[in-house]
């Protein structure tokens, strides 16, 4: 979804976007969940949008739901991922004389040049920006809950499930030289 910076009112744009209602906002979320997504999801954004001259403030929420496979236990278990979503968008360049001189000259970045996103032209994709944060509040690593016991080293049993009669303090022979 293109969104042109000149056409955001003064007192801002208030955007609501659903994975039922809206096919591109659907197709973002698709490639961004890829196979943690299933057909009957509903995902949810409610963004605002507010231009100070040609800067643009972009805050919202986005939420997600996610079908994850835990990594201790690999049991499948649905969660809800919520992400806040704050951007500052400035323009690349504000003229085409600055455009010509930074050509020119080298331009070292400072911290606080990291702290903005920047768009070119008068237009900024809003779909790149949400998928982008879908993609990043995936979790590395998820858990079914805090308190998994995982799988079972030796039979491969699952811990949460049942406990298995291995034996916990197997002595592995490599390490007896270390004694």
């Amino acid at each position: 979804m293109k969104i042109t910076v000149r056409d955001i009112p003064e007192e801002g744009l208030d955007l609501s976007f659903d994975t039922n209602k809206d096919a591109w906002f659907r197709e973002i979320a698709l490639d961004a969940l890829r196979e943690t997504m299933e057909p009957g999801d509903v995902d949810t954004s409610e963004i605002h949008l507010l231009r100070t001259n040609l800067n643009v403030e972009i805050t919202g929420q986005l939420d997600c739901q996610a079908h994850l496979e835990c990594s201790r236990c690999l049991s499948t278990f649905t969660q809800t991922l919520s992400m806040p979503i704050h951007f500052t968008l400035v323009p690349l360049y504000e003229s085409e004389e600055e455009l010509e001189r930074r050509e020119l000259d080298e331009v070292e970045l400072v911290k606080e040049d990291l702290d903005f996103m920047f768009y070119e032209g008068e237009h900024f994709n809003l779909g790149e920006l949400l998928r982008e944060q879908m993609i990043l509040g995936l979790p590395i690593q998820p858990v079914c809950n805090e308190d998994c016991k995982g799988l079972c080293l030796q039979c491969g049993e699952n811990l949460n499930l049942e406990t298995c009669q291995c034996e916990r303090d197997s002595k592995d022979p490599r390490w007896s030289a270390l004694k």
